[in-house]
């Protein structure tokens, strides 16, 4: 059996074509996609977890940072076992310029996903994140080397 526990923290590019605020998203089936064989469709997991971030976000324009569990076979690098008493989470950073960057945080089982505002979630994304991964969210460019 595959582990379900993987999660990216790679920024993806919007969708031009995707729906904007105030218009009608497709509807997703994220259970049925829980059970899916990542081999079969290597993206469909992937795609049903950037799509629910596009849709929330577009519901919430003002909202910079999401919390949200993780989608089954979310990325191809497995995350592993979470610390004893926490579960993975995937942190959704809205990045300048329209992508989203998407990264795994552990967090205590018993917090629930709506329990941190917007500034919460900044202060644990500019903890958790990569350095460059912070640049960019401030600047919208991945910094030089």
């Amino acid at each position: 059996m595959k582990d379900p526990n993987r999660a990216g923290g790679a920024v993806e590019p919007t969708d031009a074509a995707a729906p904007t605020a105030g218009t009608a998203a497709p509807a997703l089936d994220a259970d049925a996609v829980a059970g899916a064989d990542p081999g079969a469709h290597p993206d469909v997991c992937a795609d049903v977890g950037a799509e629910l971030d596009h849709v929330w976000f577009a519901k919430n324009p003002t909202r910079v940072h999401r919390l949200r569990d993780l989608v089954p076979f979310e990325s191809r690098e497995p995350l592993g076992a979470p610390p004893l008493g926490m579960t993975w989470r995937i942190l959704v950073t809205r990045v300048p310029g329209g992508g989203r960057l998407r990264l795994p945080v552990p967090l205590a089982r018993e917090v629930p996903n709506d329990a941190m505002d917007g500034a919460q979630l900044a202060r644990l994304f500019d903890r958790l994140a990569p350095p460059d991964a912070v640049k960019i969210c401030r600047h919208g460019t991945p910094p030089r080397h």
